[in-house]
């Protein structure tokens, strides 16, 4: 976002919220810019607008997005990229995101993953951590360096990428050797760019419960250092 003159509030997608990027509030003006938004130096949100327009959510969103002081245009970026620069790949990786949360979207689908893990006969230390799994709540790298615990993102297995949690749990060469001699393989190995919770509802989805038991206490295997 520059200087928000070019952005309609209520019509363009310009919210970091996937997968609509625009406000849950009501249209009150079709027309109203970004623009509108800002007080009068265009370098900060005019609070009092926010409170009137926006609900709290939708106002929290908004406060998060950084306001640029030298007011350049609006400009169309890819979320999905770092550089905001559309690729294949990442076209591809969302397209795929999208349909395994078509899969299982729905109230029912999303409470009944989680009423069949609550309920597989596997030990509660392992529930847990699956849920914190999905929660993104496990101390990797990424998520150390994020709370400025640590300075190096590198996986200390493979070397060769960042330590997220879907890096530790699939793709570091080390999970991978393990996966790949398992009955889960073929469902996981073309789900790269998924978060672990689509993945883990995706595997659920296509999985016994018996089989999504041993797939549980794989993962707790796999990340928790035993």
């Amino acid at each position: 976002m520059g200087d928000g003159e070019q952005i309609k509030v209520f019509e363009d997608p310009w919210l970091t919220r996937p997968f609509s990027f625009k406000p849950v509030a009501r249209v009150t003006n079709e027309n109203l810019l970004v623009a509108g938004l800002l007080d009068d130096s265009g370098q900060q949100w005019n609070i009092e607008i926010l409170n009137q327009v926006f609900l709290e959510v939708d106002k929290e969103a908004i406060l998060k997005i950084p306001l640029s002081y030298k007011r350049k245009p609006d400009k169309l970026i890819w979320h999905y990229d770092k550089r905001g620069i559309y690729r294949v790949k990442s076209g591809y990786q969302v397209a795929l995101r999208n349909k395994v949360r078509d899969l299982s979207s729905g109230s029912s689908v999303d409470s009944g993953w989680w009423i069949a893990l609550w309920n597989l006969n596997i030990p509660p230390k392992v529930r847990i951590f699956v849920w914190r799994v999905c929660n993104n709540a496990i101390p990797s790298l990424t998520n150390l360096v994020r709370r400025k615990i640590v300075d190096d993102l590198m996986c200390l297995r493979c070397e060769k990428a960042e330590e997220s949690v879907e890096h530790a749990l699939l793709w570091c060469r080390k999970a991978k050797e393990i996966w790949s001699k398992s009955i889960f393989w073929c469902l996981i190995s073309n789900l790269k760019g998924l978060n672990s919770q689509d993945m883990l509802r995706f595997v659920f989805s296509k999985t016994r419960r018996d089989d999504l038991a041993f797939f549980c206490v794989v993962i707790w295997c796999l990340l928790s250092g035993t």
